[in-house]
């Protein structure tokens, strides 16, 4: 399913993310306890997250979300950054506190796993072949 918000809805309150926060501070990964579509959490609020789009000439990385200082429009799947954060995606080596990353590992397509093993149980056949 297709929702707006990283929580796996169409609404969004502060017990679900961390947006609009008066106190401006982070919180501790997995405070919220909705999990995405994925089985992770806290994609939404806390931090704008950089990510692999290239922007701004091939200078900037892309941001999505919203940071724990936003509002809860920003948290839209929809929502990507531009203006004003754009400077900071610039450079990867910058600091501020609004912007973070999310580290994830490719998972292989069950049909490219297919296709490395039979490629190798060909290669070992041949090879048996020969010999």
């Amino acid at each position: 399913g297709y929702w707006l918000y990283p929580t796996q809805s169409d609404t969004i309150d502060t017990m679900m993310a961390n947006y609009d926060n008066p106190a401006g501070t982070t919180t501790i990964a997995g405070s919220y306890p909705y999990a995405g579509a994925y089985g992770t959490f806290d994609q939404g609020g806390n931090v704008v997250e950089w990510n692999e789009a290239v922007l701004l000439y091939g200078y900037g990385r892309g941001l999505r979300g919203g940071s724990f200082e936003d509002g809860c429009g920003d948290l839209q799947a929809s929502y990507r950054s531009d203006g004003y954060y754009e400077w900071y995606a610039s450079f990867a080596s910058y600091e501020n506190p609004y912007i973070g990353f999310r580290v994830v590992q490719a998972v292989p397509e069950p049909s490219s796993v297919i296709a490395v093993l039979s490629g190798i149980a060909s290669l070992l056949a041949l090879r048996r072949r020969k010999a």
